[in-house]
């Protein structure tokens, strides 16, 4: 993955040199986002984008490197079964992961139409900030709800790779659609002995919308 990346480097960098059309924009938006792997019953959340781009484009392709701020995670629960724990039995905990990365996509961009292109292309995130959030329901409907930082148990660099669509609009305005298939397994803590080491990879959905200058 890290060799796809690179190369991406190197056709921004002759997309520079060699583009007809340059342009630079701002986008934003929301959309979901959870984790695959061996994460129990794990749900999506709300997810949140904001950033930049520049696309250089030359006849039906394009080259679009992108520089977003990234708010994803996932919920999960865990029922429990006559557990007790502090002041009396657990009924249920809910658990969620708050990730915020910097993102960096470098989408290649085939315009079917001129309106219309099909966007692919591989995304580093580096990790600025994680929490856990968690919230115990017992018997007697009581919750507690307790948040700690979990940067140290997230691995700093998340590779993926997106997959989407973009309809450009005659007023400089465009929306986009994007799937991001996670490739890295970001769980780094080590398990319990006899314990499985858990397996968590990004998926994130998003909508965008934004303007080209």
């Amino acid at each position: 993955m890290k060799k796809i990346f690179f190369a991406a480097l190197a056709v921004v960098a002759f997309g520079v040199s060699n583009a007809q059309e340059i342009k630079f924009g701002v986008k934003g938006g929301v959309g979901a986002s959870t984790f695959s792997g061996n994460v129990d019953d794990a749900e999506a959340k709300f997810a949140g984008h904001l950033g930049g781009f520049a696309e250089f484009k030359f006849k039906k392709f394009a080259v679009q490197p992108e520089l977003l701020v990234s708010y994803i995670g996932a919920e999960w629960n865990h029922e429990y079964d006559d557990f007790w724990y502090g002041e009396g039995a657990i009924d249920n905990v809910q658990y969620q992961a708050n990730l915020l990365y910097l993102h960096i996509p470098i989408m290649a961009k085939y315009y079917v139409i001129d309106p219309l292109s099909i966007d692919f292309g591989p995304q580093i995130g580096v990790l600025l900030d994680a929490e856990y959030k968690m919230e115990t329901t017992f018997w007697n409907d009581r919750t507690e709800s307790h948040t700690r930082n979990a940067k140290d148990d997230v691995k700093p660099i998340d590779f993926g790779l997106n997959l989407g669509a973009t309809y450009n609009f005659k007023n400089n305005m465009f929306v986009s659609g994007r799937y991001t298939l996670g490739l890295t397994n970001i769980d780094d803590m080590q398990p319990e002995p006899g314990d499985k080491k858990a397996d968590a990879k990004n998926q994130v959905f998003q909508v965008s919308f934004g303007y080209k200058f």
